[in-house]
């Protein structure tokens, strides 16, 4: 459905002071980073959520990671975080998963959160087409922000 549908429907259906058009992400995250949202939505309870994700077609996904990425194959994404169970292998897993299904573009921000920084990071290097762009520490969690490189395949 094209944006110009949703943001008309999204206006007949919701309070307009749940809805923000073109809003910057920043405003909304933790870590103060994030681009421009086209739409930007809070519901005040589960009736405005169900509308929303019918209005939509979202769906939400209950399972394994590696079944929710093939599930979403071809669909680009802005954001993928990724905070994985520590001491697994499940980051360099997913970010496998994420080049297979060419969910990821040049602009795409991965973040993943893990406690073993230097084992991580080593396993990222391992990806020709992914680059650690900045690394940040928080108490003994390291969040490490990650990018497509310029084309560049795995």
């Amino acid at each position: 459905m094209e944006l110009s549908k949703i943001k008309e429907i999204l206006k007949k259906e919701l309070p307009l002071t749940n809805i923000k058009f073109e809003e910057p992400m920043n405003l909304h995250t933790s870590f103060k980073i994030g681009g421009i949202a086209d739409v930007f939505i809070t519901a005040n309870n589960i009736e405005e959520v169900k509308k929303i994700l019918d209005i939509s077609k979202e769906k939400l996904l209950n399972m394994d990671f590696i079944k929710a990425i093939k599930e979403i194959k071809n669909i680009k994404f802005d954001i993928v975080y990724l905070d994985p169970p520590y001491k697994t292998d499940f980051i360099k897993t997913a970010i496998k998963e994420l080049i297979e299904t060419e969910v990821l573009t040049e602009e795409t921000l991965i973040i993943a959160e893990t406690d073993e920084e230097e084992r991580i990071t080593k396993q990222i290097e391992e990806f020709k087409g992914i680059e650690i762009v900045d690394k940040r520490k928080y108490g003994r969690a390291y969040v490490l922000f990650l990018k497509k490189m310029n084309g560049k395949e795995e």
